[in-house]
């Protein structure tokens, strides 16, 4: 207000200003400011005046912030360090057990609002949450949403042992091996607790041969695998958001590997596959919103994916599978910048005589291949490394191409060549008995040896005709 007089400002919300929320110069005087609700860093900048007042007379009657009496204003902060919202109010009658001193003003508001409370009730917890499955074949990946209320603090036990194994609000958890769990929620606060159970079911994997499972937790990420013969999948996957179950059969599963990942809006997130179970070495991408702690599944299959009609045309190298979280989070409508990190042998581009600028990454989209960008960016000694941008996860295939007019090394013999091709007729030469012998013998053993050399040795083949030729005459 600047040198104006005699206005009642009420039952406005003033809230996140840059610089403050009401100003008063020292020229206005006698207004009425009362009821109103104010949320800024600074919330008044008071430079006195004659007459005004902060509050007005305390009378029943729903306030800006539902309280049962009408008296003073609201002052809040931002940071949840207002005055409002840290003072006391014994009597639970909404008013503030003292008055609130403006800063740099001679004025106060009196009678300043708290949030109203009331006769406070005993308010007992209420434990309940949701599961994104019941049942399923090892390995299942189970999605928990909690909907308790009026709770402090969560535990929840995934075994029903006694044990707690997270305390996360929406966790996520990996059962690795068959059998019956019982899920325990026990919602908490200081007026007491309760629980809530239920059932899930992990049936064994038709044709799985997978031996034991290890476990994992290393709090803020964490990597496990597993692969046909044995497992170091992670018995322990925590998080709050998807949990990225694979749709594809077990039974085409070659390996697995399963990495986890807190991911919060427009920090960068990477999922690392440490235990180079698979293909692929990490997949890193920009998150457009905060989902809490993620899981990642990166499968390298036994041949083509149940999930796709037909592999690429291209020599496939691998079949993989790249999921992030659950209910379709990888796509572009809620990630950025995504790179695929993956690792091809040596031993298949020298054996297969891939030409290494033709190795490629595949992603299936919309029932069709489509091939990803890719760069080189190291080697070792029995991988090339390479990177792909994605907008998404899904069935990916890794191809290369012969190159062109070379083929493979092989033990293929070159084809003999007649012995009359070294330039001398020798079927005259069987006219006498020895030197018959002689020609016929040396003629065969030199088509036999003609047949297995390099047509070099014709000329040898002839100098010893020649000889032949020089013994007849001279008999």
């Amino acid at each position: 207000m600047g040198t104006s007089d005699g206005n009642k400002l009420s039952g406005n919300t003033i809230s996140l200003n840059s610089v403050y929320g009401l100003y008063v110069c020292p020229k206005s005087d006698n207004n009425v400011v009362f009821n109103n609700y104010f949320n800024n860093t600074v919330n008044g900048d008071i430079k006195n005046g004659t007459g005004n007042s902060y509050n007005t007379t305390k009378s029943a009657g729903t306030n800006i912030v539902a309280g049962p009496y009408i008296g003073g204003n609201f002052w809040a902060k931002p940071d949840g360090t207002g005055f409002s919202q840290t003072a006391a109010d014994g009597d639970g009658d909404g008013i503030a057990d003292s008055g609130y001193k403006l800063e740099k003003s001679i004025y106060a508001d009196q009678l300043p609002l708290v949030s109203a409370s009331g006769p406070q009730q005993p308010v007992i917890p209420v434990a309940n949450f949701e599961m994104s499955t019941t049942n399923g074949s090892a390995p299942l990946s189970v999605q928990f949403t909690d909907y308790s209320e009026n709770t402090v603090s969560l535990s929840w036990d995934f075994e029903n042992d006694g044990v707690v194994d997270s305390t996360d609000k929406n966790p996520v958890r990996m059962y690795e091996s068959p059998g019956t769990y019982t899920v325990n929620l026990t919602a908490a606060s200081e007026k007491g607790a309760a629980s809530k159970t239920a059932i899930i079911t992990v049936t064994q994997t038709i044709g799985d041969n997978s031996g034991s499972s290890g476990t994992g937790d290393n709090g803020t990420e964490d990597s496990g695998s597993s692969s046909s013969g044995s497992s170091h999948s992670s018995h322990k996957s925590e998080g709050s958001s998807g949990g990225g179950g694979s749709p594809e059969p077990q039974s085409n599963v070659e390996a697995k590997e399963i990495s986890q990942f807190f991911i919060a809006s427009g920090n960068p997130v990477k999922f690392d596959f440490s235990k180079n179970a698979t293909s692929v070495v990490y997949v890193s991408f920009d998150s457009k919103k905060t989902v809490g702690r993620t899981t990642a599944i990166a499968e390298m299959l036994r041949g083509k994916s149940t999930l796709v009609s037909e592999l690429p045309s291209e020599e496939v190298y691998k079949s993989l599978n790249i999921w992030v979280g659950d209910g379709g989070f990888g796509t572009s409508k809620n990630i950025e910048n995504a790179v695929i990190c993956f690792k091809v042998e040596k031993s298949w581009i020298q054996g297969k005589n891939i030409d290494q600028s033709s190795i490629t990454l595949n992603r299936y989209n919309n029932g069709k291949w489509g091939q990803l960008p890719v760069n080189l960016t190291g080697k070792d000694n029995g991988f090339l490394y390479f990177t792909a941008k994605t907008p998404g996860f899904s069935s990916f295939a890794i191809t290369g191409k012969a190159k062109k007019g070379e083929t493979a090394v092989t033990n293929s013999q070159p084809a003999s060549q007649p012995a009359s091709q070294s330039g001398f007729e020798t079927g005259n030469l069987s006219k006498e008995g020895n030197v018959t012998a002689l020609g016929s013998g040396v003629g065969q053993a030199l088509e036999n040896r003609a047949s297995t050399k390099s047509p070099g040795f014709e000329t040898v083949y002839g100098v010893i005709s020649l000889i032949a030729l020089f013994l007849y005459k001279k008999k």
